[in-house]
């Protein structure tokens, strides 16, 4: 019998909450999309970052959507990749602002670009 693993259910008139469950132990982040993520880690090709899971249904399953940081700082979820492309102005705001937040004392001296998919919305390295 199949074994479900991770589950996600939203509501679609209030899509920017959501409820997981999990099965097995585990431990770290938790993605719509993490093959995404890891290609454009290995590639160094630009991520697409959706803020709900509905705006990824919507573009198709393409990119990926973080549904739990699991305890990790946001900006240490994005080591490796050069750029991420979200969709709207609002949310560029809200992930540039989240990967400038750091534990007391440590410096963060580069950061993924954030961009706008149809422009930069700002450079944040």
């Amino acid at each position: 019998a199949a074994e479900i693993r991770e589950l996600v259910a939203f509501d679609p008139r209030d899509p920017g909450r959501w409820w997981l469950r999990l099965g097995g132990e585990r431990w770290g982040p938790v993605w719509l999309g993490q093959d995404a993520v890891d290609w454009a880690r290995a590639e160094g090709a630009p991520l697409t970052l959706y803020a709900t899971p509905l705006d990824w249904l919507r573009a198709g399953c393409r990119g990926a959507v973080l549904l739990d940081a699991g305890g990790d700082l946001f900006a240490d979820l994005f080591d490796g990749i050069a750029r991420i492309r979200v969709p709207d102005v609002a949310f560029a705001a809200k992930v540039y602002a989240l990967l400038r937040v750091k534990p007391p004392g440590e410096a963060r001296a580069v950061h993924p670009e954030v961009a706008v998919m149809d422009g930069v919305a700002e450079d944040a390295a």
